[in-house]
């Protein structure tokens, strides 16, 4: 898992399948950086003083088609309950992880861009009554979700029902994304009305500043 620290933001790289090896290693780096531990194993940062270890803020870049909704929801859950803001830069957010870049504080997103958001999948088998389990389980996974993207965005539950009932998969682009508020801003553009108000010009200076 690659790993960044520049200055006092730590740049981690959600890159390829939402699996369970990748959102561990994730969501275990963002509770050592809450916690103040060393966040890499080499110890080259041992020997500054100890304000050098604090992290002010993650920003996680996303390019990703998606995966398994228990190892997102994972660290979905890690970001929205993070006491370091956790903020992304998008440069493909599918599926899953949508919804990991919709659970991120504030959300850029490069000029081409896509997002894409769908309907819950499931992997349904055995008998009758374990395929009626698995499909109510995956009945609540998604009115979780939906919960979440109507509470961060302006996507209305008129919408959501319309892409879960019709089994759209509804791809974004980036002047969509904005005005939907599944993004805040786009990489290197700044003339745009922010929904972080007083913070919008750190957000968007120091999250998008990729280098």
């Amino acid at each position: 898992m690659k790993t960044e620290l520049r200055g006092r933001e730590l740049h981690l790289f959600l890159t390829g399948m939402v699996d369970e090896a990748v959102c561990t290693g994730l969501t275990e780096t963002i509770i050592k950086a809450n916690n103040g531990d060393v966040l890499f194993e080499s110890d080259m940062f041992r020997e500054k003083p100890a304000m050098d270890h604090v992290i002010e803020r993650i920003v996680l870049h996303i390019a990703s088609p998606g995966g398994e909704v228990l190892a997102g929801m994972l660290l979905t859950n890690t970001i929205l309950t993070s006491k370091i803001p956790v903020d992304c830069i998008i440069s493909a957010a599918y599926s899953m992880g949508f919804i990991i870049a919709v659970a991120c504080r504030h959300r850029l997103a490069y000029p081409m861009a896509t997002m894409l958001h769908h309907d819950t999948s499931t992997m349904a088998m055995g008998n009758l009554q374990n395929i009626k389990e698995t499909i109510e389980v995956a009945e609540k996974e998604r009115n979780m979700m939906d919960k979440m993207v109507k509470e961060r965005t302006k996507i209305s539950q008129d919408e959501l029902d319309i892409i879960n009932k019709q089994k759209l998969d509804k791809t974004y682009f980036v002047d969509e994304a904005l005005e939907k508020g599944i993004i805040h801003g786009i990489v290197g553009h700044v003339d745009h009305e922010c929904d972080c108000n007083s913070e919008c010009e750190e957000c968007l200076c120091k999250v998008g500043g990729t280098d």
